[in-house]
């Protein structure tokens, strides 16, 4: 997906269909990915290193209204209790994971500006908040957590 996450993408499907259950598959471990997709509203969360039984439990308990989280990372369902309050210096705006997606693909200012239709100087403002909030101080930075898709 050029300029959605799978958890941007099951937000926005989710907001105009309430009923829909997501099982997020994913190889993301990180607390933040978990409790981002819960926000979304996730049903589950699995680990693509589980075994397929796990998976067919995770559809399962889904299916039957539970909620799943992978074994392996079941050390942090103390922190979903609360999945409202995930720290908001880490979460990226849509705008901005939009620039770093851009970003990640090798464009400059200029090209990111072009595509999203707004200013290069607007274009430096998203740059900014996101080296701010990856906490990051350079480009290259900025680059490498853009390509290792991380807080997107």
């Amino acid at each position: 997906m050029p300029l959605l996450s799978g958890i941007e993408a099951a937000s926005h499907i989710k907001a105009r269909l309430p009923e829909v259950k997501f099982l997020f598959f994913t190889m993301h471990s990180e607390i933040s990915y978990l409790q981002a997709a819960f926000e979304a509203g996730a049903a589950g969360y699995v680990l693509k290193s589980a075994g397929n039984k796990e998976l067919l439990g995770a559809v399962q308990k889904a299916l039957e209204g539970q909620i799943y989280v992978s074994a392996d990372l079941s050390g942090y369902w103390g922190h979903l209790r609360h999945p409202d309050q995930v720290a908001k210096a880490l979460r990226l705006s849509s705008r901005e994971r939009e620039v770093l997606y851009l970003i990640a693909e090798g464009k400059s200012s200029k090209e990111i500006a072009g595509v999203l239709s707004i200013s290069i100087k607007t274009v430096s403002f998203h740059r900014e908040n996101i080296k701010r909030k990856l906490g990051v101080r350079t480009i290259a930075g900025l680059t490498r957590n853009a390509i290792a898709g991380r807080f997107m």
